[in-house]
């Protein structure tokens, strides 16, 4: 068998062994991966997750024209210096997400005067990744600001 061969066991390896080592997929769950991927490309209704949201594209026609739309003003903070130039009555909101034995999560801080002005911490489902929870924490900065009327 190939994945005995890859994995360099020997001949009376079993066969869920053999995947294992070799960190191979095993034929079932390829063929499955594989018939959901095709599901997803040609749009079809999933099986699995019915329970939350799938995300969608979202046509361009359904955004508000360009000068309709607010503008964002920011400035990069890379040093503390760049940080104590813009002085403390901007509200400083700092974002991070992370993902420690499977579990994921992402948290949001604002700081406004040098106070703590609010906090928000949430966990995402455990499939998510990294850049998962930073995109959602980053998300979740503009929502409580844009509902806080922070800036």
């Amino acid at each position: 068998m190939l994945a005995i061969r890859i994995a360099k066991a020997h001949k009376t390896t079993s066969c869920v062994a053999s995947t294992l080592l070799g960190k191979i997929l095993p034929l079932d769950l390829r063929v499955r991966e594989t018939a959901e991927l095709h599901k997803i490309k040609r749009g079809m209704p999933l099986d699995i997750h019915l329970d939350r949201p799938i995300e969608s594209k979202v046509s361009m026609f359904n955004l508000p024209s360009p000068p309709k739309r607010k503008p964002l003003s920011f400035k990069d903070v890379y040093k503390e210096e760049d940080l104590k130039e813009l002085g403390r009555d901007i509200p400083q909101l700092f974002t991070d997400g992370s993902k420690i034995e499977g579990k994921v999560g992402a948290a949001v801080v604002c700081y406004e005067n040098g106070r703590e002005k609010f906090n928000s911490k949430f966990k995402l489902d455990n499939h998510c990744s990294v850049f998962h929870a930073e995109l959602a924490a980053i998300l979740r900065a503009v929502d409580l600001t844009i509902r806080k009327k922070t800036v």
